[in-house]
C-alpha cells in the first residue's frame, strides 16, 4: 500500500497490459436505500451541510503511456475517467456504486475495476472496452449474490486475452473477447481449519505463465501455473508487517519482488530461493514500482523514486540514478521508463470544482501531462 493511504488505496506494482476491467455483478442493487449500482450512492448534502472533501483511490496506466485512468470517491459518490494522455483529454467517464479498490489497464485501453465489498446485485468486477462500453462477464449473477463478497485486486495477461480478479472466495479469470470463465483458482487455506487467505495482490510474469499473489493472513506469496491454476510454491514473507503494496516480476521473469509497509523481498521466481530484502527506512514504508532490465527495481520510497540494484549482495542503491526531487503518490514503468504520479489528496466537492492530477517523469520532473478530474455532477 502507498503510505498516502487517504490519496492512493493502491501501490500499482507494474503495468502488464493496460486493459480496464470490470464487471462480475448484475446492474442494480436490491431495492432499499443503500447503495445503487448505478453510481451515487446517496443523496447530497442539504443545503447548509458540508460537502464531504473527494479523494482519488485508485490509477491507471498503459505500458506505453498513452492511456490514464483515475477513480475518485467523496464517501457517498463514486466517478471513473480516463484520459489520453497526449492531449489531456478526458475520453470517457462512468459513476461508479462505490471505490473502487484495483483499476488496471491493457495495453489497447480496455479497462477492468475491482469494487471493495458489495451490496447484493452490486458488481464485484467490472469490464470495458477502450470506448467506454460494459463487456459482460459469464457468472456475474451467481458472483454478485455472494453477500459481503469484494474484488481486491485486478490483473491483465500479458497481451490483455486474459483478466483475473482475486475475490474473498477465489481468484477469477475470463477470457476477455468472450467474457467466459477461463479457470477459477481456489485461494490458499481452503481446506484448512482457519479458514480462507483472501489474496490481495496479482501480477503476472512476463511471459503469462505464472500468477502470483499476496496473502497477509500467512503471510506468504503465492505462484500458480496460469494455464492450469496449480500451485507451484508459496514464499514465506518472516518479516512482512503490515499491507502489501505490490508484486512485481522482472523483465524475464527470474525474480520476484513484493512489498509492505515493512522491507520489500526478493526472491528467484523459478527456484523459490530468498535472495535479500530491501529494509524499510525510518522514515517510512517503502514499496516496489516494477524492475528496469533485470535486476534493477524501482522503489516508491518515502519521499522519492529510489533505484536499487538487486544484483548485488548485498542489494544496495544505485548510486547513479536520478529519480528526481519530487515525491510522487504513485508511479508507474512504460515503456518511456519511469512516469511518477502527483494528484492532490482532496479537494471540496462542489460539482463545479475539478480535482487535479500530473504525470512527472522520473529523472526531470518535466509534466508529462495535467488533468482535470470532475467531481459530482450537480444535482437538478
Amino acid at each position: 500500500m502507498s503510505w498516502r493511504r487517504a490519496v492512493v488505496c493502491r501501490l500499482s506494482a507494474l503495468v502488464v497490459s493496460g486493459v480496464l476491467a470490470a464487471h462480475c455483478g448484475a446492474g442494480h442493487a436490491a431495492g432499499g436505500n443503500g447503495p445503487q449500482c448505478g453510481g451515487d450512492r446517496g443523496p447530497t448534502s442539504t443545503s447548509g451541510e458540508p460537502q464531504r472533501s473527494r479523494a482519488f483511490s485508485s490509477f491507471a496506466l498503459t505500458e506505453d503511456g498513452a492511456r490514464f485512468a483515475v477513480t475518485v470517491d467523496d464517501g457517498s459518490w463514486s466517478g471513473l475517467f480516463v484520459y489520453d494522455v497526449a492531449s489531456g483529454k478526458l475520453l470517457w467517464q462512468r459513476m461508479l456504486s462505490g471505490p473502487a479498490s484495483a483499476i488496471a489497464l491493457s495495453a489497447n485501453g480496455a479497462l477492468a475495476l475491482a469494487y471493495a465489498v458489495r451490496p447484493l446485485g452490486c458488481p464485484h468486477v467490472e469490464l470495458f472496452d477502450g470506448d467506454g462500453r460494459a463487456r459482460p462477464l459469464e457468472d456475474r449473477a451467481k458472483l454478485s449474490n455472494i453477500v459481503n463478497d469484494s474484488a481486491r485486486s485486478v490483473v491483465f495477461a500479458p497481451g490483455g486475452t486474459l483478466v483475473v480478479a482475486s475475490l474473498d472466495n477465489e481468484i477469477r479469470a475470463w477470457d476477455v473477447s468472450s467474457g467466459r470463465n477461463a479457470i477459477a483458482i481456489e485461494p490458499p487455506g481452503i481446506e484448512s481449519a482457519p479458514g480462507i487467505e483472501p489474496v490481495e495482490e496479482l501480477a503476472f510474469s512476463p511471459d503469462g505463465s505464472r500468477l502470483a499473489g499476496g496473502s497477509a493472513r500467512r503471510p506468504a506469496i503465492y505462484v500458480w501455473d496460469a494455464r492450469t491454476g496449480q500451485l507451484e510454491r508459496a514464499l514465506s514473507l518472516r518479516k512482512f508487517s503490515g499491507s502489501f503494496g505490490s508484486i512485481a516480476f522482472n523483465r524475464d521473469g527470474s525474480l520476484i519482488a513484493v512489498g509492505s509497509t515493512g522491507p520489500i523481498a526478493l526472491w528467484n521466481a523459478r527456484t523459490g530461493t530468498a535472495m535479500g530484502e530491501i529494509v524499510k527506512p525510518a522514515a517510512g514504508p517503502i514499496g516496489p514500482v516494477g524492475f528496469l532490465g533485470e535486476g534493477k527495481l524501482v522503489v516508491n520510497g518515502p519521499s522519492k523514486l529510489e533505484l536499487w540494484d538487486v544484483s548485488r549482495r548485498p542489494i544496495a542503491r544505485d548510486a547513479n540514478w536520478k529519480g528526481g526531487e519530487a515525491s510522487v503518490d504513485t508511479a508507474f514503468i512504460v515503456r518511456s521508463g519511469v512516469i511518477g504520479v502527483v494528484a492532490e489528496a482532496s479537494w471540496a466537492s462542489e460539482p463545479s470544482r475539478p480535482g487535479r492530477a500530473k504525470l512527472l517523469a522520473a529523472g526531470t520532473n518535466a509534466t508529462i501531462a495535467n488533468f482535470e478530474v470532475p467531481g459530482r455532477p450537480a444535482t437538478p
